[in-house]
């Protein structure tokens, strides 16, 4: 009985150390580049690189350069399709390359994007509120907590003016408060 326990126990040892997860994985190598910017020379930092497995697509892979411009990533050796991007630049790839060693894809350049680039838009805005010496000027503009109200709303949403329920104004507790509306007197003072 004992001698069937030690076999029992050793098959059952030999069968969990031949059944392993993952087993020999493949040596990883290593792919080097540097990404330069065609007009000026300069290195391109945060350029994307992607490596894509042509076996199986859904192995991805890939990094970002460097300041200097130069990205180096542990890839398993296959064959794959390789991208780099960069925002506003031509994407650049090679399809079908095959990876079994470590390589170094030398200087790739890439070239702004023209088509991709288009106009900018400015839109000056001017600041909500303005301190001048004599004045404080509320400008309403693109504010959206006010649109569709009246001028008390407006103003109750000025800081430091309070409008009670009849409808004075008064500015820190002061009532003889002049509101301008565009630069004139209006009939809301008083």
């Amino acid at each position: 009985m004992r001698i069937l326990l030690i076999f029992v126990c050793l098959i059952s040892l030999h069968i969990s150390q031949a059944q392993r997860p993952g087993g020999d994985k493949p040596p990883l190598i290593e792919i080097k580049a540097k990404i330069l910017d065609k007009e000026s020379g300069q290195p391109l930092e945060y350029a994307t690189l992607v490596l894509q497995s042509a076996e199986n697509p859904e192995r991805v892979t890939g990094g970002l350069s460097d300041p200097s411009g130069d990205f180096s990533v542990e890839i398993i050796p296959g064959i794959y399709d390789i991208r780099i991007e960069y925002i506003s630049y031509k994407t650049y790839e090679l399809k079908g390359i095959q990876l079994f060693n470590p390589t170094d894809l030398g200087t790739i350049i890439l070239e702004i994007d023209a088509e991709q680039l288009d106009e900018v838009e400015l839109v000056g805005e001017r600041t909500t509120v303005e301190l001048r010496l004599d004045k404080k000027i509320y400008n309403v503009g693109q504010d959206l907590t006010v649109r569709g109200g009246s001028v008390t709303d407006v103003l109750d949403n000025v800081p430091s003016v309070t409008v009670d329920v009849e409808g004075n104004i008064s500015l820190r507790g002061n009532e003889s408060v002049r509101i301008l509306i565009n630069g004139k007197p209006s009939a809301l003072s008083g």
